[in-house]
């Protein structure tokens, strides 16, 4: 049975992966799921997914559709190195939200920063 780990610290999504990847029990780590109303995905396309997918996960983003500050041109591995779907909703999608899933451990973080530099 997993033991319950409790973050005092702020912990941001980057944090969390790297924590992850520094574990003295060498996990794996299987699925992330990142949500956020606002998303630059250039920027966790070069820090968060390539951390994950450099830990063999699968990467999945969700992000409001109508709030991107990123420009589509830059974005290149949508859809390859990992899935990205907008959500479309009458108000805003707003939910923070960070689950990285290992073989026996869900680590989840639900905050108030969205996915990008400032965030």
């Amino acid at each position: 049975m997993s033991e319950r780990v409790q973050f005092d610290d702020f912990c941001s999504p980057l944090t969390l992966l790297q924590q992850w990847h520094d574990r003295a029990d060498g996990a794996g780590l299987r699925e992330v799921l990142l949500t956020g109303y606002t998303l630059d995905l250039l920027f966790v396309e070069q820090r968060a997914v390539a951390l994950a997918r450099g830990m063999g996960a699968r990467v999945t983003i969700l992000s409001d559709a109508h709030h991107a500050v990123h420009d589509p041109v830059d974005v290149r591995r949508a859809g390859r190195a990992y899935q990205h779907a907008h959500a479309v909703c009458t108000g805003a999608f707003h939910p923070k939200l960070a689950v990285l899933v290992g073989e026996n451990d869900v680590w989840v973080a639900i905050g108030s920063g969205n996915p990008t530099t400032a965030g």
